[in-house]
């Protein structure tokens, strides 16, 4: 949901994001949600790219410990990257 904080994602290392360590210098990484729109409501947060560049580090450091892995690029994976962060992948 937008309005969890990074920081507080189980299992996700946030400092692996290209654009983290800026919020580190600003001593805001504790505070940043995700953001974005819930029930038509807009949560200030991540831009749209980053929250993409998100996604992306999330499945990575989920999938990394295994092998032989294939990720296809499904419409499910389309509408997650294309609309607000998904709460599913924080589980």
């Amino acid at each position: 949901r937008p309005y969890i904080k990074v920081s507080a994602i189980p299992n996700f290392d946030p400092t692996k994001l290209p654009y983290w360590d800026i919020y580190e210098r600003e001593n805001k990484a504790d505070t940043i949600i995700v953001g974005g729109t819930i029930a038509g409501q807009f949560m200030a947060g991540l831009s749209g790219g980053q929250r993409k560049l998100l996604i992306f580090e999330l499945i990575i450091q989920r999938t990394a410990p295994q092998s032989d892995l294939l990720i296809g690029w499904t419409s499910r994976l389309q509408e997650l990257l294309t609309t607000s962060f998904h709460s599913s992948l924080i589980v």
